[in-house]
């Protein structure tokens, strides 16, 4: 028995047809390129302008910027930043988000670390 083969889309055909494309970066290399390439297909497609870019941030855990021998080296929110400009979205844009809750009628940050300290892991 074969499997047929799955339906694949045309990107720039696929980006035509959206009211909005999300792009997440990570602040990593591999959101770069799949930024590259969505940004390519919209670009083609002439949908540019309904691109935005987003950056879930992970609180605490995230990779925090630091400065060495006088050398600034950009946190992970600020390399998504950083990549969102290099893909030519304005900063409008882009947005952060991050995970809260509501605790006693306030919102607060929610994270991973702050899920393991209420189990006790």
């Amino acid at each position: 028995m074969s499997n047929p083969s799955p339906p694949y889309v045309d990107p720039v055909e696929f980006a035509a047809t959206r009211h909005r494309i999300v792009i997440n970066l990570s602040g990593g290399k591999d959101g770069l390129v799949a930024g590259l390439i969505a940004m390519d297909a919209a670009r083609q497609a002439g949908v540019a302008d309904r691109v935005w870019t987003a950056h879930a941030s992970l609180g605490p855990m995230e990779w925090p910027s630091v400065t060495v021998d006088g050398v600034h080296w950009p946190s992970a929110s600020e390399l998504a930043a950083q990549h969102s400009q290099a893909l030519g979205v304005p900063p409008e844009r882009h947005i952060e988000v991050r995970r809260s809750r509501e605790v006693d009628g306030e919102r607060v940050p929610f994270d991973l670390l702050t899920f393991i300290a209420e189990r006790g892991d």
